[in-house]
């Protein structure tokens, strides 16, 4: 183990802004979120005209273990796009596709939503680096360029293949019109062929701490995203070199974000991630919260939590042994004999889960920053300063709507959780319950009012979880979402489980089924026997992004990352349609 670099400057650099999670924002409660932004927010003046234009943002998980969920989304993608552009025809449960989107429906049919004419479509991962730290940095023993993609458009990439896109900037553009300066495609097929392979082009080899909340704010919001994040000096006349610093401001973004971002459209921005988000700050300390691996390969541990952590993580003298006890909290704090953690304590891979209680300090950014990013005229930097929300800032008096930012995701929740009671039972069909209806099913998904989550697969754990729900393997391989099992501290317990259409072998070591596993994703579901192949993959609750959507209300469309099936693609089951579904009819509120 190899310890901190003064450690002792945590009381100063992470002392204050942004170390303790808000779980909503709004007041901090779960009262008064579930219909969008709180009642005091600064919200852009509602305008009577709806928006003409779609500017579409796909932030997609290119972490290890992602490629079997691209490969689906990669589907689901320019379906949405297609729906968009050409939308279906319907009535009641009639539903036909036509051939030109500019035709008229068949008498007694409609237009789920007006076609889109002026369309831009980008995709970005959720690898933003190490915020400073080794981890997922060229300074980390199994660096790849992957783990730090700055939030740019695939497109743009020097490892994407593919055309670079409009203007040369990565992102697709829909104009059969010619309404853009210069003209964008015409060509559907050309549109939905770049859309999917930008998809595929995330890979599996990005950063394993995932950014994923952070992304869509780095790219839509950030006013000044940095170049780089470098270790410098903490205050003046510090020579420690213990803290992130930023470096430069990233231009090419801007540039991209600029052209990608029109001034009155409805921007929609759908997410696609199979684990927590872990967003950390790249400035002060915070990048200690990332430090797993020395660039030597060597495991990190972080100091221990004060004893009251493990109790209550609310506690204000719950903190991390690194830093000096807060006024009125015992000196020495109770629980930080050892300087550091047992390895076994702290292992690489689950680092961001369960912070607050595991190392006495939630290193990620409040959830209440991508709420107030997608609601709220104005923002506020690292450094305190209000600024203008690039969102809302528009040199026309035609400003976005707040109804106009639509956040989705599909993200680590059984989908059984989030259905319409009619469509569980049903084997070909899926419907996932509207912003109204999830307010009633909040409880079962997060922790609410010092409660657990209801259901006990939403409930962060690496060791077998309690209380009622919960399976092991004893109890067989009858319920779809699999049961507990001993990830020996590697990963944490699944969520979901997604089905494969067909069996993936796992050849390498690296592969969680390699030589026969409990891993319930290697359990063959016709014989209920482990087996050295993949048969599903797993996602794990994927809290922090289920925060934001409970935060944004009617402005959030709630998804799983986990399909229903995957076989037969001429049912509405299949696949990601049930979440498309839900956002072109989120969508549909806002282009009528």
């Amino acid at each position: 183990m190899k310890r901190w670099v003064a450690v002792t400057l945590l009381g100063t650099a992470l002392g204050g802004a942004g170390c303790g999670r808000t779980t909503l924002g709004c007041d901090g409660t779960s009262e008064g979120c579930e219909n969008g932004a709180d009642a005091g927010a600064d919200a852009p003046a509602a305008s009577t005209e709806p928006p003409t234009q779609v500017d579409l943002l796909f932030v997609v998980d290119n972490s290890y273990g992602m490629e079997p969920f691209e490969t689906t989304f990669a589907e689901a993608a320019p379906l949405l796009v297609h729906r968009l552009v050409n939308p279906d025809c319907v009535s009641g449960d009639q539903r036909i596709t036509l051939a030109d989107p500019t035709a008229s429906c068949p008498d007694g049919l409609e237009r789920e939503v007006p076609p889109v004419q002026d369309l831009h479509v980008g995709v970005i991962t959720t690898s933003l680096g190490g915020s400073g730290s080794d981890s997922c940095s060229p300074r980390w023993p199994s660096w790849n360029p992957a783990q730090d993609d700055r939030a740019h458009l695939i497109g743009s990439l020097e490892r994407y293949e593919g055309d670079p896109g409009y203007r040369g900037l990565g992102l697709i553009s829909w104009d059969p019109a010619g309404q853009q300066t210069p003209a964008g495609s015409a060509s559907l097929e050309r549109v939905l062929d770049a859309t999917r392979s930008q998809v595929l082009a995330a890979g599996g080899a990005g950063c394993g701490y995932e950014a994923s909340l952070e992304a869509f704010y780095r790219f839509l919001v950030d006013p000044h995203p940095s170049n780089g994040v470098e270790r410098g000096p903490c205050f003046d006349g510090d020579s420690s070199n213990a803290c992130a610093v930023a470096v430069g401001v990233d231009q090419e973004l801007l540039e991209q974000r600029r052209v990608f971002l029109r001034d009155s459209s409805l921007v929609l921005v759908v997410m696609l991630s199979n684990e927590n988000d872990c967003s950390v700050p790249s400035f002060n300390q915070y990048w200690l919260g990332l430090q797993a691996i020395d660039p030597e390969g060597k495991q990190v541990t972080l100091p221990p939590p004060t004893k009251v952590c493990e109790s209550n993580p609310n506690d204000p003298c719950c903190h991390s042994c690194g830093q000096s006890p807060p006024a009125g909290c015992p000196s020495p704090a109770p629980g930080c004999d050892a300087s550091e953690l047992e390895p076994d304590l702290d292992l690489p891979n689950p680092r961001c889960f369960d912070q607050k209680r595991r190392f006495g300090i939630d290193f990620p950014f409040p959830v209440d920053r991508y709420r107030t990013a997608l609601t709220n005229t104005t923002i506020q930097d690292e450094y305190g300063e209000s600024l203008p929300n690039p969102l809302y800032a528009s040199a026309t008096d035609n400003k976005r709507r707040t109804q106009d930012v639509v956040f989705a995701g599909l993200v680590g929740v059984p989908w059984q959780d989030i259905a319409l009671p009619s469509s569980i039972g049903t084997k070909g069909t899926l419907e996932f319950a509207d912003a109204t209806e999830m307010n009633q099913r909040w409880a079962d998904l997060l922790p609410t009012n010092g409660d657990p989550a209801g259901d006990a697969l939403m409930r962060e754990s690496i060791g077998i979880r309690t209380g009622q729900g919960v399976r092991t393997k004893a109890d067989g391989f009858a319920y779809p979402n699999g049961y507990d099992f001993d990830t020996e501290g590697q990963s944490l317990q699944y969520a979901c489980l997604s089905p494969l259409p067909e069996p993936l072998p796992c050849l390498t070591s690296s592969c969680e089924c390699y030589g026969v596993s409990d891993d319930p994703m290697c359990v063959d579901p016709g014989t209920g026997e482990a087996t050295d192949q993949r048969h599903s993959v797993g996602a794990m609750p994927g809290v922090r992004q289920l925060e934001l959507l409970r935060a944004l209300g009617e402005n959030g469309v709630t998804a799983s990352i986990c399909a229903k099936q995957t076989v037969d693609p001429e049912v509405q089951s299949y696949g990601y349609r049930a979440a498309v579904n839900a956002i072109v009819a989120r969508a549909a509120r806002s282009l009528r």
